[in-house]
């Protein structure tokens, strides 16, 4: 039932179903009209006249006015009559009791029913066998007639030209509403299937333009509106770009340019004697420069990088194994050998400022990286202080700190989450904080595969 319901949520889908459901319905319509409006009638008609000739030719039969040939047994029963050649009937008889197995009782088609219908109107008091399954070019018909008293029985056999009976051209004519019933709507399911696909290929570009990614531009096609929301979608597109190249640059700029007075800054410091004075301005330039490493950090995390398929698990383990954590013990509880299409520099950028945060706030941490059948997950526990639930939404909006507890850009200026957000979300994913079962902060990264 879910693939059947994920399915009609498709424009495609929804679409065959306007085309398809109003043309079958129509079709159906009038093959029930012809059916029961002409083909039934027809064979009921045709069926009445065959079996009150068969009753005229047992009556003659009996009256010896006609006779019909005799056989011993049920082998090559059926003879041709000069009489009856050009009504399309064979007839025989066989005198004495035979068996009347030869009765088909499933076959339940139109044609059984009105001659069992009609049979049992005129021979109630007689057995009566049918079979129209054996021989495809006729129908078969047995009708015992019980003789004068102390003459025992007798059996005539008929075989009907399926012609006679049955009308071929009311079958045909429903094949070919059918055939080209489907001749009429193949054509317009592809006509519709190549409307879709300027659609889908709309989604696809902005799914990879909200991961980062910069599409080629296709060619233009699809309706006339399809078109005008794939221009749009493309200009909207570049102006974010542009907005968003504009506020990194921006940011880069600053950031360097304030490098140049640091430094003078730092000379200047260095010649001064030791003292109060001299400890507080260190203090503070230490600060400044941590501050500009924020501005810096969060704005390499939307610089354009190339993706490749990396494996994830090896990039947490060259992150861990880093000279960087001196006073962090790393276990890997649950490592799944994955692969997935990212940026490798920005990633690893992630992974260093999640395992920094800890090193400020816990002792320890544990590493899980586990897979299912549409993303993967790692996962970093530790056992810091942690989070409070009402402020974790908060710690990843940037420029937010905390003013107690802990906070993952504790010198710098609240923006160690977000570009930790902003590089998850870079890449399809989220990011995902929540209580550790080891006291502290558990920090998911969730990516799609």
């Amino acid at each position: 039932m879910r693939p059947l319901r994920f399915w009609l949520q498709g424009f495609l889908s929804r679409a065959m179903l306007l085309l398809l459901v109003p043309f079958f319905l129509l079709q159906l319509l009038l093959m029930l009209f012809f059916w029961f409006g002409h083909w039934q009638p027809l064979t009921s008609r045709l069926t009445a006249a065959v079996i009150y000739e068969l009753d005229l030719l047992i009556s003659a039969f009996e009256t010896q006015q006609l006779s019909a040939p005799q056989a011993e047994g049920t082998e090559d029963l059926f003879v041709n009559l000069d009489a009856l050649q050009n009504l399309g009937i064979r007839a025989a008889s066989v005198a004495g009791p035979i068996d009347m197995s030869l009765d088909q009782p499933l076959a339940r088609s139109t044609l059984d029913r009105q001659l069992r219908h009609r049979l049992a109107i005129l021979f109630p008091a007689r057995q009566v066998a049918i079979d129209t399954i054996t021989r495809p070019d006729a129908t078969l018909i047995f009708v015992e007639q019980q003789v004068n008293e102390g003459q025992g029985q007798r059996h005539y056999f008929f075989s009907i030209a399926r012609a006679r009976l049955f009308s071929e051209a009311g079958l045909n004519f429903l094949y070919l509403m059918l055939i080209l019933g489907a001749l009429i709507v193949l054509p317009s399911l592809i006509f519709l299937r190549n409307q879709v696909r300027p659609i889908r290929r709309l989604a696809r570009d902005a799914a990879a333009f909200g991961r980062g990614e910069m599409p080629e531009d296709g060619p233009l096609r699809g309706a006339r509106e399809v078109r005008q929301a794939i221009l749009a979608f493309r200009d909207m597109r570049g102006r974010i770009r542009r907005a968003v190249e504009q506020r990194t640059n921006m940011l880069s700029g600053v950031s360097h340019d304030l490098r140049t007075p640091l430094t003078r800054l730092k000379l200047q410091l260095a010649l001064m004697d030791d003292g109060p004075d001299k400890q507080g301005f260190e203090a503070d330039l230490t600060e400044m420069e941590a501050m500009l490493e924020g501005y810096l950090d969060y704005a390499r995390a939307n610089m354009a990088e190339d993706d490749h398929l990396i494996i994830l698990a090896d990039l947490v383990r060259q992150a861990a194994a880093a000279q960087k954590w001196p006073k962090l013990t790393i276990h890997f509880v649950e490592m799944d050998e994955v692969a997935i299409k990212g940026r490798k520099i920005a990633l690893l950028r992630l992974v260093n400022n999640l395992l920094a945060n800890a090193q400020r706030h816990a002792q320890s941490v544990w590493i899980a990286l586990t897979r299912s059948q549409t993303r993967v997950t790692l996962s970093i526990y530790d056992d810091g202080p942690g989070i409070a639930e009402e402020d974790r939404a908060r710690v990843l909006q940037p420029f937010q700190r905390l003013d107690e507890g802990r906070n993952l850009d504790e010198a710098g200026i609240g923006l160690g989450l977000t570009v930790c957000q902003d590089i998850a979300r870079g890449h399809g994913g989220r990011l995902v904080l929540s209580h550790s079962l080891h006291g502290g902060l558990l920090v998911q990264l969730i990516l799609p595969i």
